[in-house]
């Protein structure tokens, strides 16, 4: 392997945890190559090829099968994909999913989220039960169907992807 790692765990999806010296974390392929050009303060193993990673100085965020950080941001709290999808929780302890392009899936934020199961999550926001849509659409809890949303929420949430859009690409918004 060229380097000596104080511990090295089981292989997972092809990749194994490593603890250094200073107790920080990387991975290693099969190659005994490491994949992340930084360490982390914790990880998880590999699922639907992302693994959790943390720096203690920003949160905690996802690394691709190349060893690339997925999400612009960092979170305070993160679960593991299943499904396709990742839960992840703000400084607030609001939730919401990304991706696996590590976008996030709601302009809202949760006060619970449970899994995805044939194509919707359950949320509570505000106190109450709904269903998320893998699209981002909350839809009644009984019916399924999409609740329709005030024209204020409408405009926050056009504002909110034009924010996103100016952010993500530094460009001009497509809405205008």
């Amino acid at each position: 392997f060229g380097r000596w790692y104080n511990y090295v765990w089981n292989f997972s999806e092809g990749f194994a945890m490593v603890r250094d010296k200073t107790k920080c974390y990387n991975f290693i392929n099969r190659d005994g190559k490491e994949i992340c050009d930084r360490w982390y303060n914790s990880v998880g193993d590999f699922h639907e090829d992302f693994a959790r990673v943390e720096n203690k100085n920003k949160g905690w965020n996802f690394i691709n099968r190349e060893g690339k950080e997925v999400c612009d941001r960092w979170y305070d709290g993160v679960l593991d994909f299943e499904y396709g999808f990742a839960r992840v929780r703000d400084e607030n302890k609001r939730w919401n999913f990304i991706n696996r392009e590590g976008e996030e899936i709601s302009d809202r934020w949760y006060d619970t989220v449970f899994r995805f199961s044939e194509g919707f999550a359950g949320v509570i926001y505000k106190g109450k039960l709904y269903w998320l849509r893998k699209d981002g659409v909350l839809c009644d809890s009984e019916t399924k169907k999409p609740i329709e949303n005030s024209p204020t929420q409408m405009a926050e949430s056009l504002i909110n992807r034009l924010v996103k859009d100016v952010l993500r690409e530094n460009r001009k918004p497509r809405y205008l």
